[in-house]
């Protein structure tokens, strides 16, 4: 609604009563700096969306308490509105407000000063924390693929630097903050894991996959798709929605490896893109034998979970190209007149990687 009328802020009446219970509710929970650092007082702009104004919430009573904000209100004869469910103590924030604050009260009558000073040097050392989580970052992604993690990096951190280079990265990626557990357990099998070993922890919608000394984040496949039949006509590419995806039809005078289809050939008949089942046969390279998808994809550096990802075409049950690989070169010739068929998906591949991305570290 604010974006709608073009503000640029939006201001709450949060003050230094809930500031003081959201503090204790995550104590209560076990939370971190962050968490304890509680509602801040401004909440950086959203990012614009749709060519709309960016938005930002300000909170400009935060140091003020609540009595003096209800004293406020009966003074000037202010219209409110009463929340029935704040009176019911069953609810955690509730109980706090009613039960244990007063009795903080009682023990101290101060507290509420030294609380708050309390929760300004935490608030202080949250922001530091993740200033220099960013700061490690370059370096932990130093000679990695975009949006990839090196993990010989972060092993080389002490465990406190660990955590705030990976949870920078999560952020970064736009995963909400995870638990000191969960982030415990990544760090764990990252660094002290078999370097062949499966590694996949969830992160919200996302996965956490690692691949020769990397980390990367996926999002979980959907499962097995169906065969989707395909009638091309000289289109320069067909959409693929149920893969995600689009195969390009490439025109090439080439030869050797950028040898293509007949155009002909490939109009005549209908093409299948299916899913690998295991056992599909590929000759990618006109100098080295078939041998199984399996082997091709290790020697190209594919992970084992964005293989389900790659479609496979065939034509007349005869697989002529294999996304991530390229096209069987029995099918293929060069010469004018010549097709390169080409899939653009959704991931990007770690493809390339011949061996562990473990470059030596700076003295």
């Amino acid at each position: 609604m604010a974006r709608e009328r073009g503000a640029a802020f939006v201001l709450t009446a949060h003050h230094a009563d809930d500031r003081l219970e959201t503090f204790l509710l995550q104590w209560l929970r076990g939370a971190g700096p962050a968490g304890l650092a509680g509602i801040a007082a401004v909440r950086g702009a959203a990012d614009r969306d749709g060519g709309l104004p960016a938005v930002r919430i300000l909170r400009p009573f935060l140091d003020t308490a609540r009595s003096v904000l209800a004293d406020h209100v009966a003074r000037h004869a202010l219209a409110t509105v009463d929340d029935p469910s704040n009176a019911d103590t069953r609810l955690a924030r509730n109980a706090i407000r009613t039960e244990v604050l007063p009795q903080l009260a009682a023990i101290r009558g101060g507290y509420r000063k030294s609380a708050a000073r309390s929760i300004d040097l935490i608030a202080d050392a949250a922001e530091l924390m993740q200033e220099l989580g960013a700061e490690l970052l370059p370096w932990c992604t130093d000679g990695a693929p975009a949006d990839m993690l090196r993990i010989d990096r972060l092993a080389a951190l002490s465990p406190a630097r660990r955590a705030l280079a990976l949870r920078a990265w999560l952020a970064r990626a736009g995963v909400e903050a995870p638990s000191r557990a969960r982030l415990r357990e990544a760090l764990a099998q990252a660094i002290e894991g078999a370097p062949d070993g499966r590694m996949r922890i969830r992160f919200g919608r996302q996965e956490l996959r690692r691949h020769r000394g990397l980390l990367c984040l996926r999002v979980p496949d959907g499962g097995a798709r169906g065969r989707e039949r395909l009638q091309w006509r000289g289109e320069p590419e067909l959409p693929v929605p149920s893969w995600g995806g689009v195969l390009r039809f490439v025109p090439t005078d080439g030869g050797g490896l950028d040898a293509g289809f007949d155009a002909d050939w490939l109009r005549a008949r209908p093409l299948d893109l299916r899913s690998r089942r295991g056992g599909e046969r590929l000759k990618p390279h006109p100098a080295r034998p078939s041998k199984h998808l399996k082997h091709w994809y290790q020697e190209r550096g594919v992970p084992e979970f964005d293989r389900a990802v790659l479609p496979l075409l065939w034509r007349d049950d005869r697989l002529i190209y294999a996304a991530g690989l390229g096209a069987d070169v029995r099918f293929v010739e060069s010469g004018a007149g010549r097709i390169r068929i080409e899939w653009v998906g959704a991931v990007d591949l770690l493809t390339g990687l011949a061996g562990d991305v473990v470059p030596r570290l700076p003295a």
